[in-house]
């Protein structure tokens, strides 16, 4: 299967957001409601169907940008620190 992924600004996501990217990451996936892969300057996330409760465990940024992304048939989400910021989305300074 090939699918389609999305490039996205690390500043989509609230400083909060990324320290929990973080954590999953660092020995703390049993914890994550989603998979998440970190990259040298961000992250990967599937935007596949969750249960509701794995949903509403995710912050709201976060899950912004996967349901843009769903609407879009886009199945893996690339948080990078030099990706663009798309004006659908809101943008965090930090």
């Amino acid at each position: 299967m090939i699918g389609k992924y999305q490039l996205l600004s690390t500043a989509h996501l609230s400083m909060n957001t990324a320290l929990l990217l973080d954590s999953w990451c660092n020995g703390h996936a049993h914890e994550a409601p989603t998979t998440v892969a970190r990259n040298a300057h961000g992250w990967f996330l599937s935007t596949r169907s969750m249960s509701a409760d794995c949903e509403r465990a995710l912050p709201a940024d976060l899950m912004a940008a996967i349901l843009f992304a769903r609407r879009r048939g886009i199945d893996l989400l690339h948080f990078d620190c030099d990706g663009p910021t798309l004006p659908q989305l809101l943008v965090h300074d930090w």
